[in-house]
């Protein structure tokens, strides 16, 4: 098993489009049944409808790219290769720029293949590709070696797209926030905090709100339910979730949050999602 990381998306000339051209338009308001309609050659908007036309998202796409400024210190710079992580349409972009590398080359695939070619390798290979999960330019496939793995691809991503060496390899991969791996009977995964490792060597962290700072009162503690649902979809296994849910609960005791308040949260939380577990489980474990 291997990640891998394909460094830095940069902007280049899109795929030609397949197919009869369309406007997307998009609705200010309402549902929009029929998002996509027939090219228009006189395009019009409207106060409650835009309609994107490919000459206008090629005029925006060039527009945001030539205008990239970041402040560092004093100075201010312009970003010429890649876009900042910061802009709001930059995972959409990369996602979008890399997806196409990817439909290309399949549908490509496809196309040589026949029906009958179910039972021979390349058409078994090419089922093992789509076992790839990607976010933005973060790639898992566990059923390729990696050295296969890259020589694909070199055939899906230009040569300016360089996919560099595995992150993580071996029986168990670190893949986003999860650590994933196959006992020989099922997939299990389980929480990945980089910021453990970083901590142990004495970086001081404040994850997490004062009691007395002036969020509301849902908003502080409304953070213990939305974690435990984060480390509940992450784990697999009940041992694996309870261990950073209890850290959770003995780091809001600690900060010197209302521990009554706590045990409301945490016990609501226990017994609607996981039942089989006693509710007071932190409780009775903390000290």
């Amino acid at each position: 098993m291997c990640q891998f990381s394909e460094g830095t998306v940069q902007a280049k000339q899109c795929v030609e489009p397949f197919g009869v051209e369309k406007i997307l338009v998009i609705k200010r308001k309402g549902l929009n049944t029929k998002p996509w309609e027939p090219a228009d050659p006189k395009p019009k908007d409207s106060r409650n409808k835009k309609v994107v036309t490919e000459k206008r998202l090629n005029r925006w796409i060039k527009y945001l790219v030539d205008n990239l400024y970041v402040q560092v210190g004093n100075k201010v710079m312009r970003q010429a290769i890649g876009i900042p992580m910061g802009t709001n349409c930059a995972p959409f972009l990369a996602n979008l720029l890399l997806f196409m590398y990817e439909l290309e080359f399949v549908t490509l695939q496809v196309s040589k293949l026949k029906p009958w070619h179910a039972g021979l390798p390349a058409w078994h290979r090419l089922q093992q590709l789509a076992m790839c999960t990607r976010y933005i330019d973060d790639l898992w496939n566990p059923l390729i070696p990696s050295n296969v793995f890259q020589k694909y691809a070199k055939k899906i991503y230009p040569t300016w797209l360089q996919l560099g060496a595995p992150e993580h390899e071996g029986k168990a991969v670190n893949y986003l926030d999860m650590t994933i791996w196959n006992d020989g009977n099922a997939w299990h995964s389980k929480l990945y905090d980089k910021k453990v490792a970083m901590v142990a060597q004495g970086l001081k962290l404040n994850k997490f709100p004062h009691p007395e700072s002036k969020l509301s009162q849902q908003c502080k503690y409304g953070v213990i339910t939305s974690q435990c649902h984060r480390y509940r979809m992450a784990c697999t296994r009940l041992r694996d979730f309870l261990k950073p849910a209890q850290t959770l609960y003995n780091t809001y005791v600690e900060k010197g949050y209302h521990v009554p308040q706590i045990n409301k949260y945490f016990e609501r939380f226990m017994r609607n999602h996981v039942p089989e577990c006693r509710a007071d489980v932190f409780k009775s474990r903390h000290g």
